[in-house]
């Protein structure tokens, strides 16, 4: 069962987060590869909103549980690209491992 209770107050935090600046574009050259983060309470969060897919708890548990329909992240995801909140930052390829594996590290941490 989806529960639709707490949209509202999670769209609330979902603009916040995208207006404080929380919500990450990271393009790497010269390949042109892209990677969102969002900054939540453990750390930056990566979101694909194209999956969807978010590695949130709440992702985890409650959207792939068929419990909600998605989380604050992705929300913020979608109201920082219509209104072009995000960060941009610009990193070379080989860079990219580097930087997945700190989110990465943020995601084992948190569990």
């Amino acid at each position: 069962m989806v529960d639709s209770s707490g949209e509202g107050r999670r769209g609330g935090k979902a603009v916040q987060l995208a207006e404080s600046g929380c919500v990450k574009k990271y393009v790497f050259s010269p390949s042109g590869r892209e990677l969102w983060t969002v900054v939540g309470s453990r750390g930056d969060l990566l979101v694909d909103d194209a999956l969807p897919y978010c590695s949130c708890r709440h992702f985890h548990f409650r959207v792939i549980g068929g419990m909600d329909v998605t989380c604050v992240h992705l929300m913020a995801l979608t109201v920082a690209r219509a209104r072009g909140l995000y960060k941009e930052f610009k990193l070379s390829d080989e860079e990219y491992r580097q930087l997945l594996g700190f989110i990465l590290n943020d995601f084992s941490s948190s569990l």
